[in-house]
């Protein structure tokens, strides 16, 4: 007898991806994250006190939000760097596919 294995789809499900962009959104609009380019501000709430796993998973989060919403004109070859908004200091960034933690 002939057995077929399954293949595992690791791609992120669609919707996963649409309600973390919409939480981005609204976040944009309360003032708590700001995109400008490759560049992302965000208050210190997202980020202090949290575990790496939470931070590296943010800062993927947002390498996904910056590609969707530049679109043709993104380039993945160039980080994706995430700063505090009030200190303006790097916290992470997001580059070939790994997150590197600053803070």
């Amino acid at each position: 007898m002939l057995t077929l294995k399954k293949k595992k789809n690791k791609s992120p499900d669609f919707l996963q991806i649409r309600e973390k962009m919409i939480a981005v959104n609204d976040g944009i609009k309360q003032g708590m994250i700001k995109v400008e380019g490759n560049k992302v501000y965000i208050i210190d709430f997202f980020w202090k006190n949290k575990d790496t796993k939470y931070k590296k998973s943010f800062a993927k989060n947002m390498f996904i939000y910056v590609g969707i919403n530049k679109g043709k004109e993104f380039d993945p070859n160039i980080p994706v760097e995430i700063f505090d908004l009030e200190t303006k200091i790097k916290v992470s960034s997001f580059f070939n596919k790994k997150a590197t933690i600053y803070r």
